[in-house]
């Protein structure tokens, strides 16, 4: 069954419709906020006029004379939307992301449509990707020691504590809050503007630390075009919570001795959170007594982009979670380890949430999609190292089924089953997987997936660490081969090795020995040796895989010869 629907462009609804919140236009094309990276688009067909769909997306940079092909776009399945966000009657959703854009950069985006009788129609669109957000010269800059008022902001006077600092702030304001301890909570309430935002920077004399309360928040903000930048928030519950924030930059900041890092949960506008610390109270291999679900990150709304971040110690690195909306998300380049749950979740992401280029070490559960709501929602090129349990959770707890998960070239090192969902009831819908490879030990079967699976296509896929006793336990059924799988419809391409070695070119990438054993995280990397039998493997995937080397994409996060990605905090 065919899981990508080639499509294109816009659709022509006879008249705008209400869709949770939203307007759709006349020609049924809603546009995500571009990232730095990526454009998200969702395009609601009316199917009467076109039915049985397709549609094609290309794109080229304004000023290119040759478009350049990207995946199509993926019909939604409307049941794994909530009720209250379906499509209006009549209608189907189709949607999808281009990825690997250069930032600040003008793209010109072509949808073509197809319906089956032959039908076209095709739309374009213009749209300017994100510059990542760096504060301007300052119209005036204000100091802050801490105290508990006083002072005029200048050097030789500094405010007295940021209550005070906050009553003065301005649009074009530089705060520098100088070393010392400021008792939390502290708000961030003001807004700047986008020429002109209001930026609080840590002096860089010192630690500028926000210091509880110990069972409160060390601070918040619902300020716009606001950039918090190098300060420590440590000895509380939750270190940061961004709260109907929109445009607001948190950069090199630490975060110690918190149960929450960051938490952004009243549908926020991008957010930019990027190269900061981040250390949870868990520890591996020691369950502990921490109550709740102690996250890292976690962020509802759309167009954010959560980025080089180290990530340790928490019940879930990084998350979407509710309220909606939640779209047009990036996380990538993440350094995360040490979790008692999730590496990360995409749990009700609707469309366009991208997890990309992260690694993930020491985690129970890789890469959870409980719920996708219909998707497309990507995991593509992340590097799980030592994962416990479920490799991509498909299981949902809170609704009748996950949809619309996109899996491609992510690299799996583990003990155990290579792809394992551990769920007898929920099911997992029109989910997309391709060129992964899973390196795996003691491992009595390559794929052990329990719930219900429906529309799924997986293929290209390489599994080392056989032979297996059972190649794969899909709906209810064992499959004693590969073989016998491609007879079921799947993994008509994927590739069976035996044993482990020669796969990678660093010898401290092997499956761990137990799934206690602690992973060096820092020593997780899934470049191919050059003999390496994923290399040439995959398939040919458009916008995903352009430039590959050799006959054909290799399986895996990485191609061979290209350099490691940088994980976690950047020097600059």
């Amino acid at each position: 069954m065919r899981l990508w629907i080639p499509a294109c462009a816009l659709l022509l609804l006879a008249s705008a419709a209400s869709f949770a919140e939203e307007t759709i236009p006349a020609d049924g094309v809603l546009w995500d906020p571009p990232t730095l990276h990526c454009i998200g688009v969702r395009w609601f067909v009316n199917e009467a006029e076109y039915p049985l769909a397709s549609i094609a997306v290309t794109y080229r940079r304004v000023g290119e004379t040759n478009w350049r092909r990207a995946m199509p776009l993926f019909r939604v399945e409307p049941d794994a939307l909530l009720e209250d966000r379906r499509p209006p009657e009549g209608t189907t959703l189709y949607a999808g992301s281009i990825f690997n854009l250069t930032p600040d950069t003008d793209w010109e985006v072509r949808l073509s449509l197809t319906d089956k009788d032959g039908k076209t129609a095709e739309r374009c669109a213009t749209l300017h990707t994100w510059k990542e957000p760096v504060a301007p010269a300052p119209s005036r800059t204000l100091h802050v020691v801490p105290g508990t008022g006083g002072g005029d902001g200048t050097a030789a006077n500094p405010f007295k504590g940021l209550a005070a600092a906050e009553v003065a702030a301005q649009p074009g304001d530089l705060i520098l809050v100088h070393a010392g301890d400021y008792p939390g909570p502290v708000k961030f309430g003001r807004s700047g503007t986008e020429a002109a935002p209001i930026v609080w920077r840590a002096a860089g004399d010192g630690v500028a630390a926000i210091t509880g309360p110990a069972k409160g928040t060390a601070a918040s903000c619902n300020g716009r075009f606001v950039f918090l930048e190098g300060f420590t928030f440590r000895k509380t519950r939750t270190g940061l919570r961004l709260t109907a924030a929109n445009n607001v930059t948190v950069r090199k900041c630490k975060f110690l001795e918190v149960q929450t890092g960051i938490t952004a949960s009243r549908r926020q506008v991008r957010l930019c959170i990027v190269d900061n610390v981040l250390v949870g109270p868990h520890t591996w291999g020691v369950r502990g007594d921490v109550r709740g679900e102690p996250r890292g990150i976690q962020v509802s709304g759309i167009g954010h982009v959560i980025a080089y971040n180290r990530v340790s110690g928490f019940r879930d690195g990084i998350d979407t979670r509710p309220p909606y909306p939640v779209r047009g998300i990036d996380i990538h380049n993440n350094d995360v380890s040490e979790s008692q749950d999730d590496g990360a979740e995409l749990d009700a992401s609707e469309s366009n949430c991208r997890l990309y280029c992260n690694r993930f070490t020491n985690v129970p559960m890789g890469i959870s999609f409980q719920p996708s709501r219909g998707g497309p929602n990507y995991a593509i090129r992340n590097v799980l190292v030592n994962v416990g349990h479920e490799t991509f959770k498909l299981h949902v707890t809170r609704s009748k089924v996950t949809s619309g998960g996109v899996i491609l070239h992510n690299t799996v090192v583990r003990k155990g089953p290579a792809f394992r969902v551990w769920s007898k009831s929920s099911q997992a819908h029109f989910f997309y997987a391709r060129n992964n490879l899973y390196v795996t030990t003691g491992a009595d079967q390559a794929i052990e997936i329990t719930c219900p699976m429906e529309s799924a296509d997986f293929d290209y896929d390489v599994f080392a660490g056989g032979p297996f006793r059972h190649f794969a336990y899909w709906n209810k059924k064992r499959y004693p081969t590969i073989d016998a799988f491609r007879n079921a419809g799947q993994e008509a391409h994927g590739t069976v090795l035996n044993g482990t070695t020669g796969i990678f070119a660093s010898p401290a990438m092997h499956p761990p020995a137990d799934k206690s054993e602690k992973m060096d995280y820092a020593k997780s990397d899934a470049r191919l040796a050059a003999t390496s039998p994923a290399i040439d493997k995959g398939e040919v995937l458009p916008n995903i895989n352009d430039g590959f080397k050799g006959a054909a994409p290799d399986a895996g996060a990485i191609e061979f010869g290209d350099p490691l990605p940088h994980y976690g905090p950047r020097s600059e």
